[in-house]
Formats: structure tokens, C-alpha cells, sequence
């Protein structure tokens, strides 16, 4: 199968698995608001975010490692596998101490508790299962992992709906939880098994070694990465409560939702970002410079259309209990601009062993982040929280954007997006000036869009031609 045809196979099976997900967790994050109320979500949302900070140490970072050393060996697959599942072991032992300890230290109602103990089971299962499925993606057979979400998110909807229903509250969603994602490793470590290669503890001084130091730039990363995202929602929790971050759940889990979007994408093409950066890095550059264009397309007309039709999505969706939600939305969509772009640059950095320096720049921002959120959120509460991840976002973007001009090649970021802009802002004219329905708005917003990315020929034929038999037949 030819690189663009089984790039084109991954990215849809990436984005309808993911989007699939995203889609169903959302409608599943809607109903847990309102069913279970601003106090009760905001605890549910508070221990998920608690324990996917620490989430990162069980992972360690191997998981992006593993990718990159299978994608160049994949005899070797066996042997490495074994050796994370095994560092996996103790690093979920580690953690589920240390939450113990700190959740009984800082004193959090009963309920709380038990909460956060059930989500350190999740994190657990899930960081197992998303270890195994790097196979999946190593082996660029991303139906797999397509497959997995799917059925996590259909026996989380079977589970969750019905227990609403019938008016179970916190305490009995969590456990549901846990059972889906318990079940959903097992459905993983089974394809795994009889698709891909055996699945064995093991140990080997060499290779657990190097997975052990290796994988600290990736950890570091991504704990930096989930500080990014998750940080404001147990600062919101210790400042201003469980309803504050019920309100501010809403919003962010609308904005989550798009994420998807560059996730499904880049993690299709690490694989061939790592195999052009060694075989061809005119190749490199062309793909780095259109994914970069094409995910830009989607996120500005979406941060500037979210502006017009918040109140009404967030009204429409939540109900009225959720109004606290609207400006925050308005302000957290901005940070999907440089979400977007930033995902593309993180896959350039590990294709070119550069994700150290990357490593640097996260911790930066992701200081910077947390003293914002300690500067804003007393005076200005769920807001301060969405301006602090919006100016983080964008120390992020740049950051990013410098290291890679330094080490790989000095690309015009201006010069890929400048045509989405004034698109973007063209259409947000007319749409404040046509004042129409939210779902009018979003119709005639992208016609308006579409129309005139037509008329800047934003996309080159060379592009087109790629962007067409990547999304085509595979």
C-alpha cells in the first residue's frame, strides 16, 4: 500500500474513531450535567482532571517512544512492549499511593474521595490500554484503534444513560466507568494478541533502561501538555468549588470535543513524519507546511463563528443552570487556533529528535499557565481560567514555532494561514450583521467560508491533488 493511500486508510479511521468518540462523550459529558447537576458534574470533572495530571507518570512516556522505536524496528516489538508493561506495573503502584495520600491530605468530602480512587482505577486501565494500542499505530493500522474507541464510548453510553435514567447519582457513574474501561483493555490486549504479537511481561536491563531515561522528554512533555488542559479545572476546584467547575466543564468539554480534529490527524502521520524525516526532507517539509494549512481551515472559521452562536449552543445543550458557561466558551474556543497547528509541530519535533527542547518550552508555558490561573482566577473565577489557557496557548504556539525554525527549516507561519484569517473575519462580518438563527449561522457561515477559501485559492493544485486521495478511497 502506497505511503499517501495508507496515510489516507490511518487519518480516516484515526478521525472517525476519534470523532465517534469525542462525539458520544459529549453527548454523554450533557447528560451527566444535567442529570447529575452543576455540584455533582463539577466533582466528577474534578476527578478525572486530578487524576489524568498523574496519569502521565503511569505512562511515563513511553507510549509515544514505543511508537517511534517499533516504526523503525518492528522485529523488536515483542521485547519493547514487554519491558513498558512491566515499567507500567510500578509506576501504577507509585501513583495510586501518592493520590491516596494527597487526596486524604487535602481534605475533600467523602463522596470526593471515592470519587478520585475510582478515576485511579480508570487512569490505570486506560494507560495500559492505550500502551498496547501503540502497536496499532506503530504498525499503521489505525482501524484498530478506531475500533477500541468505539466500542469504549458505546459501553459508556450503554452503561451511563441507563443509570441516569434511573437516578443513580456520582458514586455508581464512576463505577460504570471503571467496568468500561476494564472491559475495554481486555477487547485491546485481545487484538492485540491474535493481530500484532504475543503479550508478555518482561524484563531486560538494556531496553527497560532505555525506556526508563528515553521516555522522561515525552513524560515531561505530556504532563506539561495535560497541565495545559486540566490544571485550570483542580485550581478552579481549590478556589472556587465544585460549581464553578461544573460551569466551566461545559464549556471546555465543547472545545474538547474539536480537538479531535488534529489528534486523529497527527497521530496518522507520525509514522510517516518520522519515515520522510530519514528518507526525504522535501517531503517533510511539504507535508509539515499543508497539515499545518488544512488543520487551519477548520479552526478559524470555528473560533470566530463560536462567538455568534455560544449563548445558544450553550443554553440549547445545558439549559439555563449553565449560562455561567457562555462567556467561557467564547474565550476557551480562541485556544483551538494554536491547539491545532501545535499538534502538527509536536509530530516534527519527535520525527527529529528534538521533543527534549520541546520538553523546555512546555514546562515554560505550563508554569506560566499555572501562575496565571493563580493571578485570575480569584478576581475574575472561570474566566480568568479561559484567559490564562488562551495566553498559554499562545506563548505555546510560539515557542514551538521557534524551535522548529532553528532545527528543521524557517517556515512563514503567516504565510499558511493569513488567507483562513481574513476569510474567517469576513465571515464573522456578515454573520453579525445578519444576526440569524445559531444553526442558520453556522449554514450560511460555512457557505460564506467556503466560498471565499475558494475565491483566495488558499489550497494549491499540488495540495488539492494530496488532499484528494488522501480523503478519497482508501
Amino acid at each position: 500500500m502506497g505511503t499517501v493511500k495508507r496515510v489516507a486508510k490511518n487519518s480516516l479511521w484515526n478521525f472517525f474513531g476519534t470523532n465517534a468518540m469525542k462525539i458520544l462523550t459529549m453527548v454523554i459529558a450533557v447528560l451527566l450535567a444535567r442529570f447529575l447537576g452543576d455540584i455533582s458534574f463539577g466533582k466528577l470533572s474534578f476527578a478525572l482532571a486530578f487524576t489524568e495530571i498523574f496519569s502521565i507518570l503511569i505512562d511515563w512516556g513511553t507510549r509515544l517512544l514505543l511508537v517511534r522505536d517499533i516504526s523503525t524496528d518492528k522485529n523488536k516489538s515483542e521485547k519493547y512492549l514487554g519491558n513498558v508493561l512491566t515499567l507500567k506495573i510500578f509506576t501504577s503502584i507509585i501513583v495510586a499511593i501518592i493520590i491516596f495520600i494527597l487526596v486524604n491530605l487535602l481534605g475533600y468530602p467523602a463522596d470526593t474521595k471515592i470519587a478520585v480512587y475510582l478515576a485511579t482505577l480508570i487512569t490505570i486501565f486506560q494507560s495500559f490500554q492505550l500502551t498496547i494500542g501503540a502497536i496499532y499505530q506503530a504498525f499503521e493500522r489505525q482501524e484498530f484503534v478506531a475500533i477500541t474507541k468505539i466500542i469504549r464510548v458505546i459501553l459508556r453510553f450503554a452503561i451511563t444513560l441507563p443509570l441516569l435514567l434511573l437516578g443513580y447519582g456520582l458514586i455508581p457513574v464512576m463505577i460504570g466507568y471503571v467496568i468500561v474501561f476494564l472491559i475495554s483493555l481486555i477487547i485491546t490486549s485481545f487484538i492485540c494478541r491474535f493481530k500484532f504479537i504475543n503479550l508478555k511481561f518482561s524484563f531486560d536491563k538494556v531496553v527497560f533502561k532505555h525506556f526508563f531515561i528515553k521516555s522522561i522528554p515525552f513524560m515531561l512533555s505530556s504532563l506539561f501538555v495535560v497541565i495545559f488542559f486540566k490544571v485550570d479545572i483542580v485550581m478552579l476546584e481549590m478556589i472556587k468549588g465544585e460549581a464553578v467547575v461544573g460551569w466551566y466543564s461545559a464549556a471546555h468539554n465543547l472545545v474538547d470535543g474539536l480537538v479531535s480534529i488534529p489528534m486523529a490527524i497527527s497521530a496518522a502521520l507520525l509514522p510517516v513524519t518520522i519515515s520522510y524525516f530519514l528518507k526525504s526532507k522535501e517531503k517533510l517539509i511539504f507535508l509539515y507546511k499543508s497539515s499545518i494549512k488544512f488543520l487551519s481551515l477548520i479552526s478559524f472559521p470555528v473560533a470566530f463563528g463560536t462567538l455568534f452562536i455560544a449563548k445558544d449552543v450553550i443554553l440549547t445543550i445545558y439549559g439555563i443552570k449553565y449560562q455561567n458557561s457562555i462567556l467561557a466558551l467564547q474565550y476557551l474556543v480562541w485556544s483551538i487556533i494554536p491547539i491545532f497547528i501545535v499538534y502538527m509541530m509536536g509530530n516534527l519535533q519527535i520525527a527529529i529528535h528534538r521533543e527534549k527542547i520541546g520538553m523546555y518550552a512546555l514546562g515554560f508555558t505550563a508554569l506560566t499557565n499555572i501562575v496565571l490561573n493563580l493571578i485570575l482566577i480569584p478576581k475574575y473565577s472561570l474566566i480568568g481560567a479561559a484567559i490564562a489557557t488562551l495566553i498559554s496557548q499562545l506563548i505555546y504556539i510560539v515557542l514551538y514555532h521557534l524551535i522548529n525554525n532553528k532545527y528543521f527549516e524557517k517556515i512563514s507561519l503567516i504565510s499558511l494561514i493569513y488567507k483562513q484569517v481574513i476569510a474567517s473575519i469576513i465571515m464573522a462580518i456578515v454573520l453579525y450583521y445578519l444576526n440569524l438563527f445559531w444553526i442558520m449561522s453556522i449554514i450560511v457561515g460555512a457557505a460564506i467560508y467556503s466560498f471565499l477559501i475558494i475565491i483566495f485559492k488558499t489550497i494549491s493544485k499540488e495540495e488539492l491533488s494530496i488532499f484528494k486521495q488522501l480523503f478519497n478511497r482508501s
